[in-house]
């Protein structure tokens, strides 16, 4: 299921004359982003929201942006190149196995001697028939997180929680394309993320849009879900304990640096949306 010729036809050239004349009205924006909306729900529904949110913010403001902000102009780009000229919806009748993540991040105070301290992230993977079957856990590099937050904020504890979806699809896209996926997280905040794609920071905003393009890639229909942390299975190996995982028949499987790199570094505060090389198409782990 996918976009008309016609309708794509229209939405390229409109954009087009946009960023020709450097101008986007307060009513055109507001007309723009519910037709967009439109299209990208023929296309997947989720991924565009960062690129969407750009456009509505013009038709919110009180005047017209002339010239087009670099995050619009790149936006508008975005949105003809990957919405108007992805590739259609797929609908497959057959039932898909279903998986189940379990995922978490943490939050501690920094120890000169301790390798598990700071911001920590982790995530199980437990196949259809309930065997557990790998996990991830690593330590964000501190220096990483220079440009999450304000000065002096020392806590990133949103972001930790909202970061290892992304994570598990691209580390186990391997297993998890074209399945159901029931996706469980301790934390309100980053649960309602995930399933409304946007976030209020630019940080976990970033994240959001790689890990719904990589659904969009992987063809996935995933389902956030609210665990309580003593049941939660991510929690022990976003804190570096394997030991339970192990036994339970898991093992530990690391995630390149390269592939956080690209997660937690969002381009000098840019909320435009970001290709990254691990995606479905790029490295393989």
């Amino acid at each position: 299921m996918g976009n008309t010729p016609s309708r794509k036809a229209e939405l390229s050239n409109r954009i087009e004359e946009i960023l020709g004349s450097d101008l986007l009205t307060v009513a055109e924006a507001t007309s723009l982003r519910s037709r967009l909306l439109f299209a990208d729900a023929q296309v997947f529904g989720r991924f565009a929201k960062a690129a969407l949110h750009e456009v509505g913010r013009v038709g919110l403001d009180t005047s017209d942006m002339t010239p087009l902000s670099p995050n619009v102009r790149q936006s508008l780009l975005w949105l003809r190149d990957r919405v108007l000229a992805g590739p259609p919806r797929k609908i497959d009748f057959r039932d898909s196995e279903t998986f189940y993540l379990f995922l978490d991040g943490a939050c501690t105070d920094w120890v000169s001697d301790d390798i598990w301290c700071g911001t920590s992230i982790g995530g199980v993977l437990v196949f259809p028939d309930g065997s557990v079957r790998e996990c991830f856990g690593e330590v964000l590099p501190q220096d990483w997180m220079a440009e999450w937050g304000w000065n002096q904020q020392q806590q990133y504890i949103f972001e930790a929680e909202v970061m290892p979806y992304a994570v598990s699809l691209m580390l186990w896209k391997r297993h998890l394309m074209g399945k159901c996926i029931f996706v469980f997280i301790d934390n309100e905040g980053a649960r309602s993320a995930w399933i409304s794609g946007f976030a209020a920071t630019k940080a976990a905003q970033h994240m959001l849009h790689l890990g719904t393009s990589a659904e969009a890639e992987l063809c996935v229909h995933p389902f956030f879900a609210r665990v309580p942390t003593h049941s939660n299975l991510g929690d022990a190996p976003s804190r570096g304990k394997f030991e339970v995982i192990e036994k339970l028949g898991g093992m530990r499987t690391r995630a390149p640096i390269g592939m956080i790199e690209c997660l937690m570094k969002h381009g000098g505060g840019s909320t435009v949306p970001f290709e990254c090389e691990w995606g479905l198409n790029g490295r393989d782990t």
